[in-house]
């Protein structure tokens, strides 16, 4: 007589979760990664410290002059803005702008360029990764007489800046480039 045993018809040797597919360590990696091939520097900056003089002028507010950063959020590393007047990096992410008191500052002088075609935005340099590890970038409109930066997400073909405590869509919008030094 045979003995038969069940077993279970579906094997699992991985679980792979789409919201999650790479662990946030491994993003974190790749954002340092691009940011030595493109030899940018991020400098850490709270709210208690001062400017880099390095630090990269990307706008002005209320006769406030803004500067380009960059903010952890929900597994992602966000382009934003930051408010030295208030101390705050700005991020847009999910429909709303989001205030962070712990971020990194840009001191990598680059210009902005009009985002007219794709292959603008193939020359952009990676300031950022989404939850899902795509590259962000860093975008700038300008909105009621203010230059604003936010993140540009190549998938998504536009610029979403934080303002008025929403992350707004843009389709015209300039993209940050590394100046070649």
């Amino acid at each position: 007589m045979v003995n038969y045993t069940s077993t279970p018809r579906h094997i699992h040797f991985y679980d792979i979760h789409d919201d999650d597919r790479y662990p946030r360590t491994a993003r974190k990696q790749q954002l340092h990664r691009w940011d030595a091939l493109h030899s940018m520097k991020w400098v850490p900056y709270q709210d208690s410290g001062p400017l880099p003089p390095s630090a990269v002028e990307c706008g002005t507010s209320k006769r406030t002059k803004l500067y380009l950063g960059r903010a952890e959020h929900a597994g992602s590393v966000t382009p934003g803005f930051i408010n030295p007047a208030k101390k705050v990096c700005y991020i847009p992410w999910g429909g709303k702008a989001h205030e962070k008191k712990v971020c990194e500052i840009l001191c990598t002088a680059g210009e902005f360029v009009p985002c007219t075609e794709t292959n603008v935005l193939l020359q952009a340099t990676p300031a950022g990764v989404s939850e899902q590890g795509e590259p962000l970038y860093i975008g700038r409109v300008a909105v009621d007489g203010q230059l604003v930066c936010g993140k540009v997400q190549r998938s998504h073909s536009v610029c979403y800046i934080p303002y008025n405590r929403k992350e707004e869509p843009h389709v015209n919008f300039e993209v940050f480039i590394k100046s070649q030094q």
